[in-house]
């Protein structure tokens, strides 16, 4: 009989180690898949829109800004911000004004709102 408690204990602790176990690789999964998606939805948003582009983009412009191209970055609820403020993997619509000799004269970012 003790023989028996001890067998079935020695496999609830076993199996409790496995789940434990396999309970920390599904949340990583779980993670990972989360972000996929995210990022497939980022591609998707820039594939459907040749006007939409990164953080990164918005950052190159600002940058070049100093030779007579005005830059202006918008949240999505037209707030303004900052190039600091700019995250690489962020999505923004970008659109281009040209003056009349067809020069680019300015740019306005405005940030894409990714809740679905």
């Amino acid at each position: 009989m003790d023989k028996a408690i001890a067998t079935i204990v020695g496999i609830v602790l076993v199996l409790g180690l496995i789940g434990y176990a396999i309970l920390g690789q599904v949340s990583g999964a779980k993670d990972m898949g989360d972000r996929a998606a995210i990022e497939q939805h980022k591609v998707s948003q820039m594939l459907q829109n040749p006007n939409i582009v990164t953080g990164s983009t918005v950052k190159n412009y600002h940058k070049q800004s100093g030779s007579g191209i005005t830059v202006a970055i918008r949240r999505h609820d037209d707030t303004l911000m900052t190039a600091s403020d700019v995250l690489d993997g962020a999505l923004f619509d970008m659109t281009k004004s040209y003056n009349a000799n067809g020069e680019l004269s300015s740019i306005l970012f405005k940030q894409v709102n990714l809740t679905r």
